[in-house]
């Protein structure tokens, strides 16, 4: 109809037919007429023309409507035949979609049936996976059991001590002669031939050539070495480390304006030195005028702070006084520990009793007495006297000239939540109360004993029912009877406190596993990388070592979010490891009430009297004038057992305590039934306070009540040097009186010299104390009380803490307070601006706490990304404020650490890309300020290629390693344990990509390097400077033994210049006294030939190991192992000069003997039979030596096992050796097992994560 419609218009027809014409005639004129015969002519002739013409028309327009017509009916055919074609079309169709729809759902039920197989699947593997891993610990346990009792079979057997090269008991600590074995044990059965250039096998040196620095020196010499030194001297340290800097001051009346002087004028300067360290100082100086009311309570103090303190200072004129020559009796004559005495002497004194105390002080060591005529004259030599004592007691040695100390050098853990732990464990222990802990004991000793694995025991009880103390207590027990066990506790004091931290705890323990490890990773700080970064920890580490590992965590139900965070204990625990649990039994969670558990109940009234008596009896120093009667002490019994919350024993101690301190004679009685009728533990702290603000009056009671208000809005506790500076009106006098009377009533303690409120009872109750200055006695607040009552506190506490945010004098303390303060006011902006603060940042990343200011950042809002942002920005501004004037803080050397420091966080949590940046401008910046190869340098570059191993990007990574490497291995003042570090990378790397052979070499030297690190570098020196001023005196054994002790330790630091000298004399000293025919001197000649083959000197050793053989000759039995140690360490000599044949005399000598004494099966016999058929291969005695392999090969799979490191090496050399006889089938065969085992154990090392994983 379309194309219809389009002819029609298309087809034109002129409706006007125009008159033609006549033929021939012509138009008329205008004028003329016409006449009527013509106008009906024409008229006729133009119809007809007319007519024809329609006709035509018509006749066109009728067969043009035909073809239309026509055409329309074809394409209605069309039209037909195509929606026939259509409707098939969409038939099919319809048919494929029903079809694929079926399918479809066929495959829906197929996946969901699929997941549904592999959900239970996966339940069956890990149900098979958790019974094999149980089956396996048990049989690894049944193993271990039978080696240990075969172990000690093998000991009662042989009467003879028993050499072995993996303990170091075998050091005679009597006489001194704990190097009676040095070198003994060059075990040449791990080593293999000298590289022979003919032969195409890859071959090792010999261990003692490559092995270690020292030829001679056995690897555990140098913790002997420690255990010996510390019979020699007394203790450095008494106590742990503490967050203040105590110099007690002991004065008369007549010397305290001599004293205020030195204080104006060095205090700021002593001030400034403690700070360097994150320590307060503190001036410890208590009056004679005590205060009558209190003056019992002031002398104990003046005792307590006189035996605490780290310096003793005393100021000397004419007046005596009674506490003047208590202190000198006390601490300076009589003195059991090596803290440094000064004293200042007016030379013009005239009182007799100081002149004779001056006499005296001449032979006291570790004292600097000043005599003056004029103060001024000795001021600043006693100060820097004071100097070098802080220094040398805080360890602070200044740096060289030309080393960069690290701004930002990143510690495990923060050393200070370790000393906390360590005091808070003597707290708990050193109480008395211990009834009925026999029961409880045997039922935790018997969950420890057995073998296979176990799920942790848990002990709950209520709270106050002595939970922390039986878990203290049996930890002491448990160090006392044996002394390799390995146990590692952590008590979480509050909620609130760091200690609550599931993050600290997990790094604390962590840190205590990878001291096991010789070169240990780095902690992550993603709290579940973290965590399970432990758990594969403590499972490869407790297989390596004896005893196994016991975690102990007390107040577990503190711990934040504890079920998420301790659920790897429902996993199957390792064979060798068992977990301790406390908790309150209101607080168990749900998940653990299926575990073995013991319970704390309430005592009995037999136990109450018990313990009652027993802890009156311990603590009869401030009651001694007071007894019971029967009628009293049934009073009191009767009282405590009425209900569970007073028959505990945090009750009855505090009962014990009230009764005895805040009693009179004629209010004892009275005070008994008063304390005895309180219900319960908050309500007898309460009377308690109550007393306590009678006693100390209403003045002090208000200065009381403050600083307790203070501690308890604190995060961690406060110092005393801190509560001293917020109660400006507070002395030394009132203090002491303070702390004496409250951490004896159990209101205060003392945990690494913060000063922190007892338990969470009495923190509820000044939580509700009322202080105002109209206060004078103790009153509570009886309504419902929040955080926000406190706000004013919150604010002293914010308005002190913030007057330190300035560059240089940040704290820990300050960061560890500050935020924690703004977070609890609910302050976001301030919280936001303290945490943005670098200084800030860097307190925490330098204590391995970072995952505590990410926690800051999310309580702002801010996101990681944000984060990392915000502190490049900071770092971009104080990059221009670098200067490098010497009295600049800010240089570019210290803004590259804090770039280093950025881009490590980021590092560790995973954001690679943005860790980038920080690391490269970090590596900018010092390539810019030090020397082209500068260690600092070093370390950037191994801090990205590190970044780069992680990221996968191994090309640009291992470029990075090689430049790192050069600069370490070219520097004399690097670090070996940052060398060993490298090349462990080095070898990781390679490791990474599958190239074992490359990464092998990097492997063994990283090994060597870290083994010959080993050591405590920090406490030697502490230790070797007071063995100095101990070494003035006469000739004597004592003398000599410290002087080659002293010699020892310089040995084994690599101080061969400084060993020579001491060692020499203390040999001479020896002679001397005991003459020449001595065991001391045969030692003295035996540690002198270890020194000179150090040096190189071989004549000379080969001269005193001679000597010393000779005299252990005259004066032990043939078969004595110090005898043994001579022949080996010459044998070892001799062959390293090339006089083989001398060298096989003397190891024949030594493994006849060794086996006389062992017997035949010992892993030292096949290590000296290894050493013989070594030296014999050397001298192509082939024949000779083959047997002596076999023998060696026999007993090492016998005692070790068949999977051990020494047979493959034993192998390599059995390899050799066939192959230069020419059974070269015989040799491939030896040398594919051994290369197969080594792969073996390496694959083994790899996936254990002995080697450092990054």
């Amino acid at each position: 109809m379309g194309n219809m419609f389009k002819r029609q218009s298309e087809v034109h027809i002129d409706n006007e037919i125009k008159a033609r014409p006549k033929l021939g005639g012509k138009k008329p004129p205008k004028n003329q007429s016409v006449s009527g015969s013509q106008l009906s002519q024409e008229s006729h002739a133009d119809t007809e023309d007319s007519s024809k013409l329609s006709y035509r028309e018509l006749e066109i327009k009728r067969k043009t409507l035909e073809s239309e017509l026509n055409e329309m009916k074809i394409l209605l055919t069309k039209l037909e035949d195509e929606n026939r074609r259509m409707k098939n079309e969409n038939r099919a169709m319809q048919r494929t979609r029903d079809k694929l729809a079926q399918e479809k759902e066929q495959a829906l039920e197929a996946a969901e049936n699929a997941l549904s197989r592999s959900n239970f699947f996966e339940q069956d593997r890990d149900k098979i996976q958790r019974q094999f891993k149980i089956f396996r610990e048990t049989k690894e346990s049944e193993i271990q059991n039978l080696l240990q009792a075969r172990r000690d079979l093998e000991q009662k057997l042989s009467r003879f001590a028993t050499i072995d090269e993996n303990d170091g008991s075998h050091f005679d600590l009597t006489n001194g002669n704990w190097w009676s074995h040095i070198g003994s044990e060059p075990s040449l059965g791990s080593m293999v031939h000298l590289n022979n250039e003919k032969n195409d096998f890859n071959q090792n040196q010999i261990v003692s050539d490559t092995g270690t620095p020292y030829l001679t020196i056995n690897k555990d010499d140098w913790h002997t070495a420690m255990a010996n030194l510390s019979q020699i001297m007394p203790s450095f340290e008494q106590h742990s480390e503490s967050s203040v800097f105590k110099i007690f001051v002991s004065a008369a009346q007549d010397a305290l304006p001599t004293y205020e002087l030195f204080k104006q004028k060095h205090f700021e300067s002593l001030q400034s030195l403690c700070l360097q360290a994150g320590k307060g100082l503190l001036f410890v100086l208590l009056a004679d005028d005590f205060d009558k009311p209190i003056a019992h309570l002031q002398n104990i103090a003046r005792q307590t702070q006189r035996e605490d303190c780290n310096i003793f200072l005393a100021f000397w004129n004419n007046q005596s006084t009674n506490n003047l020559k208590s202190d000198f009796d006390r601490y300076i004559l009589f003195k059991e520990d090596a803290k440094p005495v000064v004293i200042c002497l007016n030379s013009s004194c005239s009182n007799e009793t100081i002149i004779d105390m001056k006499l005296k002080v001449s032979k006291v060591p570790l004292l600097k007495l000043f005599e003056y005529s004029q103060f001024d004259d000795i001021s600043d030599s006693v100060a820097k006297e004071l100097e070098s004592c802080m220094k040398r007691i805080m360890d602070m040695e200044p740096p060289s000239s030309d080393e960069i100390k690290p701004l930002c050098q990143v510690e495990a853990f923060d050393p200070m939540t370790d000393f906390e732990q360590h005091d808070l464990f003597k707290h708990f222990s050193n109480s008395s109360c211990e009834i009925r802990f026999e029961l409880l004991y045997e039922k935790i000793n018997s969950h420890v004993s057995p073998a296979g694995p176990l799920s942790p025991l848990i002990v709950h009880g209520y709270p106050g029912s002595g939970k922390s103390l039986l878990l203290a207590k049996w930890i002491e027990l448990q160090q006392q009877k044996r002394e390799k066990v390995n146990i590692l506790y952590h008590f979480v004091d509050d909620y609130s406190s760091p200690s609550a931290l599931c993050c600290l705890i997990m790094r604390r323990f962590s840190q205590k596993l990878l001291s096991y490890v010789p070169n240990p990773p780095s902690m992550s700080y993603c709290p579940e990388k973290l965590i399970s970064d432990f758990v594969k920890w403590l499972e490869k580490v407790s297989s390596r070592i004896s005893n196994g590992i016991i975690l102990i965590i007390d107040n577990a139900h503190m711990i934040l979010n504890v079920e998420t965070m301790l659920n790897w204990l429902h996993d199957p625990l390792p064979v060798n490891v068992r977990v301790l649990l406390s908790v309150a039994s209101d607080k168990m969670p749900p998940s653990w009430k299926s575990w073995p558990s013991c319970q704390l109940e309430s005592h009995s009234k037999s136990h109450i009297r018990s313990l009652f008596l027993n802890e009156w009896t311990c603590n009869e120093s401030l009651h001694s004038t007071f007894e019971f009667t029967e009628d009293q002490l049934n009073f009191i019994v009767e009282q405590c057992s009425l209900t569970d919350s007073k028959s505990v024993s945090r009750f009855i101690i505090l009962l014990v305590r009230s009764i005895g301190s805040l009693s009179k004679k004629d209010t004892f009685g009275e005070n008994i039934r008063m304390f005895a009728k309180c219900v319960n533990c908050e309500q007898l702290y309460e009377t308690i306070l109550r007393h306590s603000s009678k006693i100390l009056g209403g003045d002090i009671w208000k200065i009381t009540s403050k600083i307790l208000k203070l501690i308890f809005v604190s995060h961690c506790g406060l110092t005393e040097a801190e509560i001293f500076q917020l109660v400006p009106s507070l002395n030394w006098n009132t203090w002491g009186a303070i702390w004496i009377l409250l951490e004896h009533l159990k209101v205060l303690k003392n945990a690494a010299g913060l000063i922190t409120l007892e338990n969470i009872t009495i923190k509820k109750v000044i939580n509700r104390l009322k202080t105002d200055d109209k206060i004078d006695t103790f009153q509570i607040s009886l309504e419902k009380v929040d955080k926000f009552s406190n706000t004013n506190y919150f604010q002293i506490l914010i308005d002190y803490f913030k007057q330190f945010m300035k560059p240089g004098k940040i704290t820990h303390r300050t960061a560890d307070e500050l935020p924690w303060l703004y977070f609890q006011i609910s302050d976001k902006n301030a919280l936001h601006s303290c945490v943005a603060n670098l200084c800030i940042f860097n307190q925490f990343f330098s204590r391995g706490r970072c995952d505590e200011i990410v926690l800051y950042w999310q309580n702002c809002g801010s996101d990681r990304e944000t984060m990392a942002t915000e502190y490049m920005t900071s770092l971009k501004g104080f990059e221009d404020l670098a200067d490098d004037g010497p009295d600049s803080f800010i240089t570019l050397p210290k803004v590259a650490e804090m770039y280093e420091a950025l881009g490590l966080l980021l590092r560790e949590l995973g954001m690679f890309e943005q860790a980038l940046r920080p690391l490269e401008k970090s590596l900018e910046l010092r390539e810019a300020a030090l020397d082209p190869d500068h260690i600092s340098i070093g370390r950037s570059l191994q801090q990205l290629g590190i970044l780069n191993t992680i990221w996968g990007k191994y090309g640009v990574a291992e470029q990075l390693h090689k430049n790192a490497l050069e600069i370490f291995e070219a520097s004399p003042d690097c670090d070996s344990k940052l060398l060993g570090k490298q090349l462990d990378l080095m070898a990781q790397l390679f490791m990474r990509q599958n190239k074992q052979d490359s990464a092998e070499p990097y492997r063994r030297r990283a090994m060597s390097v870290i083994k010959s690190s080993q050591g405590q570098g920090h406490v030697l020196r502490k230790k070797a400077a007071v063995l100095e001023d101990m070494t003035i005196g006469p000739d004597s054994p004592e003398q000599a033994r410290t002087l080659n002790d002293l010699g020892v330790l310089q040995f084994l630091q690599g101080n061969t210049k400084s060993a020579e000298p001491l060692l020499l004399k203390s040999m001479e000293m020896r002679k001397a006294v005991f003459g020449h025919n001595h065991l001391d001197v045969a030692q003295s000649y035996h540690n002198l030939a270890a020194l000179y083959t150090e040096m190189q000197k071989f004549e000379e050793a080969m001269k005193f190991y001679e000597t010393a053989l000779q005299i252990r000759r005259d004066l032990l039995d043939k078969k004595h192992p110090q005898i043994i140690s001579s022949l080996m360490n010459l044998a070892s000599l001799r062959k390293k000069v090339g006089e083989i044949e001398e060298a096989i005399r003397l190891f024949q000598q030594a493994a006849d003997l060794r086996e006389e004494n062992l017997g035949c099966l010992h892993p030292l016999v096949a290590a000296d039979l290894a050493n013989l058929a070594v030296l014999l291969s050397q001298l192509k005695r082939h024949n000779d030596a083959i047997p002596l392999y076999e023998r060696a090969l026999r007993i090492y799979e016998e005692t070790l096992g068949p999977q051990n490191g020494k047979i493959g090496d034993l192998l390599k050399n059995m390899a050799l050796s066939r192959y230069e006889q020419g059974h070269f089938q015989i040799a491939a065969k030896l040398y594919r097992r051994a290369t197969d085992l080594t792969s073996t154990l390496r694959k083994s090392v790899t996936s254990d994560g002995l080697i450092n994983d990054l």
